[in-house]
């Protein structure tokens, strides 16, 4: 009887915060078990912005391989990636964005080797990210498998590899476990904006770029009535900060607006808020989102992306049409009215997220996936 063969793999990314991709890999990594053996793979700078990515993978005990880098377009890595398929210990490669991707692409010129790429969407903010985005779905055309995290990712990725053979879809999943808090949540609301007891506090955090759709929240807030008190707390940094200031001054919005920027302890802000509101024109599945429902808070985001795997409307939460400042303002007034509905909704979104979206279920999928390019 032929032994099984064990998928070996490389899981390589290329970022020096936390953000989406990197937590989808880093929550994988906890759910591995004896039927793969997994090596996390990064890059290391000379001067990073950032090593937060690479000390969290240090902190919880993953199998590490770190490549030098050190300048832009260094080919050091791909001959350190080389050697080490060179020496046998690995028989796949999965890459998260274009530089894995880019690796993997000329590693396969190389060695005999199987390449997953996984693909968790795309910014829009200038045309230098455009130019990676372009590359990616390029390179992507030649991996022996891609997973994407939305539908809507599956669709393109079918189009770009001119049929859905080799395309799979996994959803994005939630650790039950994974937000931290210090139990500050009344404090960061009255720090904020002072005694809002009576009001409603919104809350939308992630990236401020282009694509989030910020600027169509601000605007749904400006045309909201006074008879509730509304305040809304942005948490994240990006491009569009300065942008989405001026705006809220330029709206007579400023005072109700807080942008506090990147913070730790999210559970804390989760828990400040009454509602998470997603305004994003394109999304694969937001971790936000799930993070969101995990800390019991309903969900009004736009229809993009999976969401509609998520979002049940009326039961866990609510869409809107994505770029519509009017519709969003509108179903905001409605919801805003009614304290109790959202409690109840928030609950209910907690309870509705498992087992659909837990941890266990994802790495199973991928794992099966890993089985399946080996054809074992």
């Amino acid at each position: 009887m032929t032994a099984r063969v064990k998928p070996r793999v490389l899981n390589l990314i290329d970022t020096y915060h936390v953000g989406g991709a990197g937590k989808v890999l880093l929550q994988f990594l906890e759910q591995c078990d004896d039927r793969v053996a997994c090596t996390l793979g990064s890059f290391r700078y000379r001067n990073p912005p950032s090593t937060e990515f690479i000390d969290v993978a240090r902190k919880k005990g993953f199998d590490l391989a770190l490549f030098d880098q050190r300048f832009n377009f260094d080919p050091a890595p791909l001959w350190q990636v080389y050697r080490l398929f060179k020496s046998g210990d690995f028989n796949i490669i999965e890459t998260h964005g274009y530089k894995g991707h880019l690796i993997a692409w000329m590693l396969r010129k190389l060695l005999p080797i199987r390449w997953i790429g996984m693909t968790h969407g795309w910014t829009d903010e200038n045309a230098k990210i455009r130019f990676y985005n372009r590359l990616e779905r390029s390179l992507l055309k030649s991996a022996d498998h891609v997973i994407t995290v939305s539908p809507q990712l599956a669709d393109t990725m079918c189009a770009v590899r001119g049929g859905d053979n080799g395309v799979s879809l996994v959803l994005n999943a939630v650790d039950p476990d994974s937000l931290q808090g210090q139990g500050l949540a009344e404090e960061i609301r009255k720090g904020q904006f002072g005694d809002i007891a009576n009001g409603v506090l919104l809350g939308s955090f992630g990236r401020l770029s282009p694509e989030k759709g910020h600027r169509f929240l601000l605007e749904a807030l400006a045309r909201i009535d006074n008879s509730v008190p509304v305040s809304l707390l942005l948490v994240g940094d990006g491009p569009e900060r300065e942008n989405l200031q001026q705006l809220a001054e330029r709206l007579g919005i400023a005072g109700r607006v807080s942008f506090v920027g990147q913070k730790q302890n999210m559970r804390d802000y989760y828990d400040a808020i009454d509602l998470f509101v997603l305004p994003s024109l394109s999304e694969g599945l937001p971790f936000v989102v799930l993070e969101a429902m995990l800390s019991g808070k309903p969900v009004l985001a736009s229809r993009v992306g999976a969401l509609s795997e998520v979002i049940e409307e009326g039961n866990n939460g609510w869409m809107v049409p994505a770029g519509k400042a009017d519709l969003l303002a509108a179903a905001l007034g409605s919801l805003l009215k009614d304290r109790h509905r959202l409690e109840s909704v928030g609950n209910k979104a907690r309870q509705m997220l498992f087992p659909k979206f837990s941890p266990r279920r994802q790495a199973d999928e991928v794992i099966r996936i890993y089985q399946e390019v080996l054809g074992v």
